[in-house]
């Protein structure tokens, strides 16, 4: 999963079928296949090549399968998020998500998914999004292009708490699933809220308190 073709414009099925005609005795048959393989960094590929053939005069099919592995070592697409550092609960905070092509041939139906942590409002965002605040229809990016994506939204907290955001980028294959050629999270960290509130009855600060009909009481809010 991840190639497609040298020019980048059509994705490759997982699978492929070529035919090399009749092999001579004591020849050598070279096929090259030109493909470009996409994929996080440090992501393991592995290509598996079956050898079918038969003999003259025969029926049988007899098989020979090589299996070879590689590791990518840098992505096709870098992706960055900025956030602030701090925030304060319920304060409105932009983030913002860049993406850029590191690849020399074009990136074609790039999609953005964007996880949030729990407490986080989306408010709106530039460009808009195609599912809810989570997911981005990219489209191609050229080569050493980029691509900005602001994001608007409310994030709930108590004090110290961190919240992770995580972005990812990548296309989908023929079942839909996405390929993630890129990924990267970032977090903000929950600072006390600008101001304290408290109420007390008489004295006393608790969920309950009683009093008696037709007595005064003292509220006081500080």
């Amino acid at each position: 999963k991840g190639a497609s073709d040298i020019e980048g414009s059509e994705k490759m099925k997982t699978r492929e079928r070529y035919s090399l005609g009749k092999i001579n005795p004591n020849e050598t048959v070279s096929y090259p296949i030109d493909i470009v393989l996409f994929g996080e960094k440090d992501e393991e590929k592995k290509i598996i090549a079956t050898f079918e053939y038969r003999l003259e005069d025969s029926n049988a099919i007899f098989a020979k399968t090589e299996e070879y592995s590689l590791i990518i070592n840098s992505s096709a697409v870098g992706i960055s998020i900025s956030v602030p550092k701090e925030i304060r609960s319920n304060q409105e905070m932009i983030l913002d998500v860049e993406i850029v092509s590191n690849s020399e041939i074009a990136m074609r139906d790039l999609i953005l998914l964007m996880e949030y942590p729990s407490g986080f409002q989306f408010v709106s965002a530039s460009p808009n999004p195609i599912d809810g605040g989570e997911k981005w229809m990219i489209g191609d990016l050229g080569a050493s292009k980029k691509r900005n994506i602001n994001i608007k939204g409310i994030v709930e907290g108590q004090d110290l708490d961190e919240k992770a955001f995580r972005a990812e980028v990548g296309v989908s294959d023929e079942d839909s699933a996405m390929i993630i050629y890129a990924s990267e999270s970032a977090a903000i960290t929950i600072k006390k809220p600008l101001l304290d509130f408290s109420l007390s009855i008489d004295g006393y600060d608790g969920e309950k308190n009683t009093a008696n009909a037709g007595q005064y009481i003292r509220g006081e809010l500080r």
